[in-house]
């Protein structure tokens, strides 16, 4: 049996689902990484393993023991926020997750030098500044294993400044989006040393082909949802929607990599008076907060995950026509707890959607598809929008973390 070890610099919700069924199965050699838990909520906590780990190893999912865990002892959000009383920028938000993923390797990387010869074990790094990590790792003798979360880097970079000549005045939004040239290198670097790539969705497997990934290596699992969301079926409830008005929800980081500018497009300034409101839960800064504002969108500001199915029970429907994602949890978990959704085709949900049955589809950066849809959703009865989230959470019902967590042990058993 396969010892691993789970390199994970950043809180992605599958890492540590993935390390969690690993010691299920008792595979699990060493858990590295810097992220906050709770034993009911990974997503919801605000204990921090970089702050207080004497404290959060008690805290950490089960089975996952404190004997497996190395902590990287670096600040998270969750510090910032203690420590200075507020949310920090988007700008030291980078900043602190370059600093978290350089600080998780380099800890990942003594573990391996300490060890010896790498036969009958393997490793998962998150993709990011860990080909050294990964480098070190199949130098050793390891199976490598690269998880990827967002589409290509390249590709990412490529459509990003498509999109600025589509909308400069939204540039400073975007330009982070495109990397340097020499971290482009390393993530390519990482690819290619990887002997497997996990993808989330069609659609990001495919772009990774386009950009020289060898199909053999890759393999698409497709996320989990927390059974909160299944348990909410806020579909099942009174809805409140008014004949001929709509509430559109927009929930995440408010930006066009996710298509923020393109659903603002097809709304038109005028949306209120047309019978749409625009809520908007997520971060917002700097001059976007005056241009929402002045457009007439509700702002709730970022809101916990435990608090996502409340907020979702006041919105009519959740839009998402994003460009660039890998998977894209909002929707799905949208879809779990009844509430319709708008996507684009490029998120994992747009393989399984029939438009009108089950949530509706538009083709990316259509903005006129877009709000044909819109329109077309508005003059619904609240009965027949009721029915299409139904159907959703029938469509989604089978994607659990349990589901996830009993396919990526299946899979790694077999490296």
């Amino acid at each position: 049996m396969t010892a691993w070890t789970v390199v994970q610099p950043a809180a992605t919700p599958e890492m540590t689902h993935l390390a969690t069924a690993l010691a299920r199965h008792g595979s699990l050699e060493t858990y590295i990484s810097s992220t906050p838990f709770t034993r009911d909520s990974i997503w919801a906590s605000k204990i921090v393993q970089g702050v207080t780990p004497k404290l959060s190893r008690r805290l950490l999912p089960s089975p996952i023991t404190r004997e497996m865990v190395v902590s990287s002892g670096t600040l998270t959000e969750f510090a910032f926020k203690a420590l200075h009383g507020k949310p920090y920028l988007r700008t030291q938000q980078l900043q602190l997750m370059h600093k978290r993923a350089k600080d998780v390797h380099r800890r990942a990387q003594a573990v391996l030098s300490h060890r010896g010869d790498g036969t009958g074990r393997g490793i998962v790094v998150q993709a990011g500044r860990g080909w050294r990590t990964l480098e070190l790792a199949r130098s050793k003798g390891y199976q490598t294993v690269l998880n990827t979360s967002i589409v290509h880097r390249r590709f990412m970079a490529d459509e990003i400044r498509r999109e600025i000549e589509r909308y400069p005045d939204w540039a400073d939004g975007m330009l982070e989006y495109i990397r340097p040239e020499v971290e482009l290198d390393e993530l390519d670097r990482e690819l290619e040393i990887a002997h497997v790539v996990l993808a989330q969705s069609r659609f990001q497997a495919k772009v990774l082909r386009e950009y020289g990934v060898d199909p053999g290596k890759i393999q698409v699992i497709p996320l989990g949802v927390d059974e909160a969301f299944h348990q909410a079926q806020t579909s099942k409830m009174v809805r409140n929607k008014k004949d001929g008005n709509l509430r559109i929800g927009w929930l995440g980081q408010v930006t066009q990599r996710k298509g923020f500018v393109d659903l603002l497009s097809a709304l038109g300034n005028d949306f209120q008076s047309r019978g749409y409101t625009l809520v908007v839960a997520g971060v917002v800064e700097g001059n976007v907060v005056n241009r929402l504002r002045a457009v007439g969108a509700e702002l709730c500001g970022p809101i916990a995950h435990s608090e996502v199915t409340g907020w979702l029970q006041g919105v009519d429907i959740l839009v998402s026509p994003s460009l660039l994602e890998g998977f894209s949890l909002a929707p799905v978990e949208a879809m779990a707890a009844g509430v319709p959704v708008l996507v684009s085709d490029r998120l994992y949900v747009s393989d399984l959607i029939t438009t009108g049955h089950n949530g509706w589809l538009v083709e990316a950066r259509n903005c006129v598809d877009l709000r044909e849809r819109l329109e077309h959703i508005r003059k619904l009865s609240s009965e027949d929008l009721g029915a299409v989230g139904r159907a959703g959470a029938e469509l989604v019902a089978s994607l659990r973390w349990d589901t996830y967590e009993a396919r990526i042990a299946d899979l790694l058993c077999q490296c």
